[in-house]
């Protein structure tokens, strides 16, 4: 039997980088039994090609980097792949970035599909980009669920939120499979600092990409509160990947309005490199989302000490358990409240940090991708 892994569609910055970089860390601890073809971006196997192990049953295949831009990605996954899985006589196919092939059936190719949000479903109006660019991801991916043989969730709460939407008939395909943190990436020494962040100042980090579902500005004004009404000289550091340049606009039309552009520092586009440091160096980390199905940086901050507060919207509490702080995203004396015991209260954070560390240990790679082969080869 052959079996092939999607992983182009992903780039340098994007979130789902931390997922491919721990699936690979997964593999390369659970090399496979049966011939395994793994397609992925060139540019992303130079920078990570230590973490493929040369074995006898693993066959890498590079591909262009210009199939993770935009519609390019489409073109990819619903026309050139599946010709190439065609012509390999590739019988299962992983896709684990939301969206499959819609012609497997007709080539007699069995799908797995990871999902790794509900944003079309739950949070429709709050995606980003425009209003046809929203309905063709929806199309691909709502057809994705339909054509797939499995469906794998990345939280129970992803699957009970999903099963409420899917026909019954689909339902009996879903299962879920928490994902993992990249391992490698908190073992080397870390040497990148960027030359614009004072690291021995205090402050508070908060990483996602620049979206409404995100709720970026209400974070925002509950810092400005949070500053005022305690008399602090924190810092707040928003790492973002532009995903709604209308929302961006709109934030950034606030810290001007309110003068907070020496408390509010925006960084853009970072490299995932450079975020190893932030984390280290932060006093706490903070994030709001209205849907989401996992959620890395939470993990990361606790892998790095951070005592964490979170929405409670989602699969927050499910992921992140008791090693976290749970706010009302829509409340700004809610989200101050939190600000406050994270950053103030020294018996909260000892606490918070003690169960962050022992709450990781659920998300390895190799466990993860044992799993995830199993039910593949099911």
């Amino acid at each position: 039997m052959k079996i092939a892994f999607d992983l182009v569609c992903t780039n340098i910055n994007s979130g789902s980088l931390t997922y491919i970089i721990s699936l690979l860390q997964g593999i390369k601890k659970n090399p496979p039994k049966k011939k395994t073809y793994i397609f992925i971006n060139k540019k992303i196997f130079d920078l990570h090609q230590d973490l493929i192990r040369k074995c006898k049953n693993l066959i890498i295949i590079k591909v262009p980097e210009f199939y993770t831009l935009s519609y390019f990605k489409i073109f990819w996954i619903q026309i050139v792949l599946p010709l190439k899985l065609k012509k390999l006589k590739i019988e299962k196919l992983l896709s684990p970035l939301n969206i499959c092939p819609l012609v497997s059936n007709y080539f007699k190719i069995k799908t797995t599909l990871i999902l790794h949000s509900n944003l079309p479903w739950v949070k429709f109006n709050l995606m980003p980009g425009n209003f046809i660019k929203k309905k063709i991801i929806k199309y691909f991916m709502q057809k994705s669920l339909e054509k797939c043989d499995q469906l794998v969730c990345v939280s129970k709460t992803s699957k009970e939120e999903l099963s409420k939407i899917l026909k019954p008939n689909f339902r009996k395909k879903i299962k879920y499979l928490y994902l993992s943190l990249n391992e490698e990436f908190y073992k080397k020494k870390n040497n990148y600092y960027l030359k614009n962040v004072k690291y021995e100042q205090d402050y508070i980090l908060s990483i996602c990409s620049c979206a409404k579902y995100h709720n970026i500005l209400k974070l925002i004004q509950s810092f400005d509160v949070f500053i005022k009404k305690y008399n602090t000289n924190l810092k707040f550091y928003l790492v973002l990947t532009i995903l709604d340049q209308i929302y961006f606009d709109e934030i950034m039309s606030y810290i001007n309005k309110k003068k907070l552009q020496n408390k509010v520092k925006i960084i853009l586009n970072l490299n995932s490199r450079f975020l190893f440091n932030l984390y280290k160096y932060s006093n706490a980390y903070i994030f709001s989302s209205y849907s989401e199905s996992f959620g890395y940086t939470s993990l990361e901050a606790m892998k790095m000490s951070c005592p964490v507060a979170i929405s409670n919207h989602s699969s927050s509490k499910e992921i992140n358990g008791n090693a976290a702080l749970y706010f009302n995203p829509n409340n700004v004396n809610d989200i101050t409240d939190k600000l406050q015991k994270i950053t103030m209260n020294k018996k909260i954070v000892k606490k918070l940090k003690k169960r962050g560390k022992i709450n990781i240990k659920k998300f390895t790679p190799g466990k993860h991708t044992e799993n995830l082969l199993k039910l593949i080869l099911n």
